[in-house]
This record gives C-alpha cells, structure tokens and sequence, in this order.
C-alpha cells in the first residue's frame, strides 16, 4: 500500500480534475482541526469556495505560506503535509471507496466500502464531473453518453457501481469517445468475420449477403454472436439477419449488458471480475477481448466509478 496522489493540481488556477478535488475534499476533512472545517466538506469532485479557503488557511498555518495561494500541487509540500493524515491506500479510488457510497444498505457491498450498489444516476451531474474530469464532449458524442446513461439508469439487471462504471469505460473505449454505437474500423478487413455470408430468412425465403463485423458499443463479430445474441435479447432472428440493427443504440445497450453480464462473447462475465468479494478492472478486460487495452481500460473504469458514486441521487460522504 502507498500514499494516494493527484493527476494535476487543485485550487485557485488548478486543473482541478474531479476524481482530484474528490481527493482534496477528503484530506482536507481529514485535517479540519487545521483547515478550519466545522463542517465537513461534501466529497463530490466540485470545488467550492469553502475548500479554497480551507487550503489557504492550511497554506498559512501549518504549511507556513507567506502568501497561501489556494493551489495544491500534485506532489508538492501541501498536498503531502495534508496526505500523512489518510490511511495508507494504494490509489485515490481505493481510498475514496471508503467514504463515498450509493445506497449504503443495498445488498452490493464490498467489505471495506461504503457501498458498492449502483443507485440512479443524475445526468446533469454526473455529465458535470465527467468534463472536470475528461473534457468537454461535442453534441454529437453528449447526447450519445446522456442515452447510456438513460439505458443504465432503466437497466434494473445493472445492480453493481463496478458493472455500469465497466461497461461505460469499455464504450469509451471501443467506441473511440464517440459514446455512439459505431461499425468497426476497417469492417472487418483482413479478418474472416468480415467476408460476406449468404443467410436465408426462413419466414420469406429471402437471401441475405451479410457481413458479421464488429458493430455496436462492444463491437460484437461473428455470425453465431449475432444469431444467438440476437435470440437473447428478444430479436429473433432480426439482428441475425439484419445486422446493422446493432447500431441502434437502445439494441446496441441490450448487447452490451446481457452479453457483459452472462459471459456471451467469452464465457466471462462481469460477476467473475466484479462482485461481493473485490473489483478486478484489469481482468475484467476477459469479458471482452483478452487482455488488449486493459491498462487503459482500467485506468477509465477506476475515474468513471468515481464520478458516478457522486452522481447518484443516494450518494453519500463520511470523511470526519
């Protein structure tokens, strides 16, 4: 175990990163005998002006500031004065688990967290701490990530915060930002999946010359996957023999979660990775395609958990 750290600076001027103002509300209630908290400060990734004065009234009495700037820096002599307070934690989600929670009684909880059950998801805020975080999106790849969101809040099968936050960093990511179902790139080039196969509609007796490529918000390929998924979420044979129909995004969401949550595209499913006992992000990875990317899908998953435990109508923080 290490001591948690910051992406970028926080304060007046700062980057002020959410998942880095999370960090900064928790250690300043940590230390409210020196900031001045009387009460303490919601630990919610969107900084207040209480919290800048907190971090100048650190800066000038403990840290001996001459001039407090209300800035801490990712690594300097503030933020590690502030940091001796918090218990040993190998990263600011692993601490964070422990003070931020949703629906702190529901039957998804992780020992040593507040909670692991994912409750309804504000939009509005969950959006705001998404561009403190990521950055602004364009219209285009908003409304694409406001529709998820609606998906995931009807999902009444997405009971765990590690399974919608899993699912929502592997679209980031398959679906390059776009937050969109999109076709894969390159269609299938180079790859027998993308060669074109003749299927027959038995109602009609209409050929079809189709080709099975990656399409959707997890890029699902190959016939059989198309056919028996297709069957699953209650097409029939319509995706089978239509399989543009993935890029609808309300067909493309039912994909993802029912193929994420019962191990269809690799006979690993979320619950293996995610469930009671831990949070395994980077095998997580399994579910999908091996170990390719899952650094870097990790690395979105642990930010994008974060932000929607302050985003859901039942968050709540205990830091004092």
């Amino acid at each position: 175990m290490g001591m948690i750290t910051l992406r970028g600076s926080v304060g007046l001027g700062g980057a002020n990163h959410a998942v880095d103002v999370m960090v900064v509300q928790y250690l300043l209630n940590l230390n409210y005998e020196t900031t001045g908290l009387v009460t303490e400060l919601p630990v919610n990734g969107i900084l207040q002006r209480v919290a800048l004065e907190a971090i100048k009234k650190y800066q000038r009495d403990v840290a001996k500031m001459k001039v407090p700037d209300g800035k801490i820096s990712a690594g300097g002599p503030t933020f590690t004065s502030l940091a001796l307070k918090a218990p040993p934690a190998a990263s600011a989600l692993v601490a964070l688990r422990k003070v931020v929670g949703v629906n702190a009684r529901g039957p998804y909880q992780r020992a040593g967290e507040l909670s692991s059950a994912l409750g309804i998801v504000n939009t509005v805020t969950f959006l705001n701490v998404y561009f403190s975080e990521f950055g602004q999106l364009g219209a285009s790849a908003l409304g694409g990530l406001s529709t998820l969101l609606g998906f995931i809040n009807s999902d009444q099968d997405m009971l765990d915060i590690g399974w919608g936050a899993y699912l929502l960093a592997t679209v980031k990511h398959e679906c390059a930002d776009r937050w969109l179902p999109i076709e894969e790139f390159g269609k299938g080039a180079g790859h027998s999946y993308g060669n074109a196969v003749s299927v027959t509609d038995t109602a009609t007796g209409k050929v079809h010359s189709n080709k099975y490529f990656g399409r959707g918000y997890v890029q699902i390929t190959w016939e059989n996957n198309y056919k028996v998924l297709g069957n699953a979420i209650g097409l029939g044979n319509t995706l089978w023999l239509d399989p543009s129909l993935a890029l609808d995004a309300s067909v493309a969401y039912a994909l993802a979660s029912y193929g994420m949550r019962n191990g269809s595209f690799t006979s690993k499913k979320l619950s293996n990775y995610i469930n009671t006992s831990g949070c395994d992000y980077g095998n997580a990875r399994r579910i999908i395609n091996g170990v390719d990317q899952k650094a870097r899908i990790e690395g979105y998953a642990e930010r994008l958990e974060l932000l929607l435990r302050v985003s859901c109508e039942s968050s709540t923080s205990s830091s004092f």
